[in-house]
């Protein structure tokens, strides 16, 4: 049951295009930041914020966030304002003209300053901010549940056929946090829209923290994955991920590896990859099985080719799941990742009790396990 009523959620967030025919929908703004420029860009303080500097600086090449003029600083860690954010966020897609005269009266209200009038107006035509405006605070920091709202409502105007292909691959709508109920009702189905997404993100103890102000720096990082879900990233010829191989389903017919990054987990089709390597060795489709768990895997484009290269290690990796099954025979732990719904079987060391786990299978109680080569070697509570 929950399962369709969340499907019916994602479709009502996603019809309401609908609502503003006459204007048609925006278009994400196909910009390319001219060779060098993204060096001109470099802001003197984004070290701040190592982790999303280059994403900062793209975002300031396509013209969505700004530095503080006379001192070529970004503050990234500030906390962006509810009416920075919405800037930002219109800023990412090429809006069509319209007539918003009838909407300028209440876009003056509340504090907002002259030169963000016109661009209020017309999230209030596109339903972006609720008519009357009672919520807007444009001065005041936004939360991270706000900035949820904030882009499942332009999804709202902008959705696409990909959302809809998304959804087709996600195995259950109930994407859980373990302090949901922390998340005002008014919040929580966007948020896990945008989770869903993987526009957002929760903490390792698997908290969303919807009361927590998003920063500039974080701000740009949530543009730039939401820009993602509609255009391949024109902007740079260079794209990376690095993580461990956590799962793998590879046989005949299908040639799907699973890696988990320091922020999610993602799902790679080997198909679509133009060069596969291990330890420099390329490997054709035969030997994709050479894979192994626990690999360290970097996953890059460069000069418009997807290359994997894999390597031995012997790190640990942790996921946060729901118990879906246990085979005591076997000693085998099936396992839901919280946020991904990813469902994943594992052998479990055999100094592990897995009787202690068998009052918790199907239930809403969150563990952390710990994986070495593909196999549990710890598990741990993260919810009571």
């Amino acid at each position: 049951m929950r399962r369709w009523l969340g499907i019916f959620t994602l479709c009502v967030l996603l019809v309401g295009v609908c609502s503003s025919p006459a204007w048609g929908a925006p278009e994400v703004k196909k910009i390319k930041i001219p060779p060098g420029q993204a060096k001109k860009l470099m802001f003197t303080d984004s070290i701040a914020a190592p982790w999303a500097a280059a994403t900062l600086e793209k975002m300031a090449g396509l013209g969505i966030i700004n530095g503080y003029p006379g001192h070529n600083k970004v503050l990234p860690d500030k906390p962006v304002t509810q009416l920075e954010a919405l800037i930002m966020a219109m800023r990412l897609f090429e809006w069509p003209d319209g007539e918003v005269a009838d909407r300028l009266d209440i876009a003056k209200s509340n504090g907002v300053p002259n030169w963000a009038w016109q661009s209020v107006a017309k999230a209030l035509h596109f339903d972006i901010l609720p008519a009357d405006m009672k919520r807007f605070q444009p001065n005041k920091p936004a939360t991270r549940a706000e900035i949820a709202e904030l882009i499942a409502n332009i999804l709202n105007v902008t959705g696409n056929e990909k959302l809809a292909e998304l959804w087709d691959d996600f195995t259950d709508w109930n994407i859980r946090f373990s302090d949901e109920w922390d998340i005002a009702e008014r919040f929580r189905e966007r948020v896990r829209l945008i989770a869903r997404l993987g526009i957002m993100k929760g903490y390792p103890d698997c908290s969303f923290q919807p009361n927590k102000p998003v920063t500039r720096a974080e701000m740009a990082v949530l543009l730039d994955r939401l820009r993602s879900l509609f255009l391949e990233d024109e902007d740079s010829d260079y794209a990376r991920v690095v993580g461990y191989i956590v799962y793998k389903d590879i046989d005949e017919d299908t040639g799907l590896i699973y890696i988990k990054t320091r922020q999610e987990i993602i799902k790679v089709d080997l198909e679509e990859l133009d060069e596969i390597s291990r330890r420099g060795q390329l490997l054709d489709e035969e030997e994709w099985d050479n894979l192994m768990l626990g690999d360290k895997v970097t996953l890059e484009k460069k000069e418009g080719l997807e290359k994997l290269n894999a390597v031995p290690s012997s790190n640990e990796v942790q996921i946060n799941a729901y118990v879906e099954d246990i085979n005591m025979r076997r000693k085998l732990l099936e396992v839901k990742t919280v946020e991904e719904g990813f469902v994943f079987t594992y052998p479990v060391n055999e100094n592990i009790e897995l009787e202690k786990y068998s009052d918790i299978v199907s239930e809403d109680i969150i563990i952390k396990i710990t994986l070495r080569n593909g196999e549990i070697v710890a598990i741990s509570f993260l919810t009571e």
